[in-house]
């Protein structure tokens, strides 16, 4: 998928990508960060009154920074959210009939229509919304997954690998995987790739940039997962567990490894 059609899904906004920027030039070591992101991530999902209430209560300069830039650049939602107040924004009050866009899984849907949910200490498949079966491992749902497409051409995606520098290059700047390395997450599309690495706060571009290193992949994960813990029932949520799950596996599997990424 090329980028100017990754920017025409749903959800994606000029604000939410104005705010996510901002919060990465911050650094993940700034007090504003994680309202920033998570103001960022709701926008994304249409999840309006959950926006307007982590807005509400956030500190007076970052709430005044994020309606600035749904203002300035999504008027629409501004104007859905706020109505047409007057004054200043930190006093501004929400619409009282907000809702949030239904969470199901076509939002973490691939090019195949698959997506994949953690539950109740279960992995569950998912096809076009509907459940095509649940499984008590990530390997099993990866296999399941593989199944369904394995008569369909995969052309576009990226599936998730560890890396280590190859020691028969005498110039440390080629990167290689294991030889036994097993995928146990599902095949991704370049769109739900880009989405899962900005949700945890890492650069999206993954096809022009370097593998991440595995400890600061893990960090970021479980920092999403604490930080998010009130949404651990959402597919976002569930996404972002079974990778944190992956990496940790990675590591103990195979102690060569140094970087995470997709490919």
């Amino acid at each position: 998928m090329r980028f100017h059609e990754f920017e025409k899904q749903k959800g994606l906004s000029l604000a939410s990508r104005t705010i996510r920027n901002y919060a990465r030039e911050l650094g993940a070591d700034s007090m504003d960060y994680d309202m920033f992101m998570k103001s960022a991530d709701l926008l994304d999902k249409d999840m309006l009154k959950s926006l307007a209430q982590h807005i509400d209560n956030s500190d007076t300069a970052p709430r005044e920074y994020v309606l600035k830039k749904i203002a300035d650049h999504n008027p629409e939602i501004f104007k859905k959210m706020y109505g047409d107040q007057e004054g200043y924004l930190s006093l501004m009050k929400p619409q009282k009939d907000l809702t949030d866009d239904e969470d199901n899984t076509d939002r973490g849907m691939n090019k195949y229509g698959l997506a994949a949910r953690h539950k109740d200490g279960k992995f569950h498949s998912y096809r076009h919304g509907k459940l095509t079966g649940s499984f008590d491992s990530a390997e099993e749902l990866a296999k399941h997954q593989q199944g369904l497409i394995k008569d369909e051409s995969i052309k576009e995606g990226a599936d998730f690998y560890g890396y280590y520098k190859d020691p028969k290059d005498p110039s440390g700047k080629t990167m290689t995987y294991p030889d036994d390395m097993e995928f146990k997450t599902p095949h991704r599309s370049n769109a739900n790739a880009r989405m899962l690495l900005s949700r945890i706060g890492l650069d999206p571009d993954f096809e022009n940039t370097d593998s991440t290193p595995i400890d600061d992949f893990i960090a970021a994960t479980d920092k999403y997962l604490r930080m998010n813990v009130s949404d651990k029932d959402n597919p976002q949520y569930d996404e972002v567990e079974i990778y944190d799950m992956e990496a940790k596996r990675i590591k103990k599997a195979h102690p060569e490894v140094t970087h995470v990424g997709f490919n």
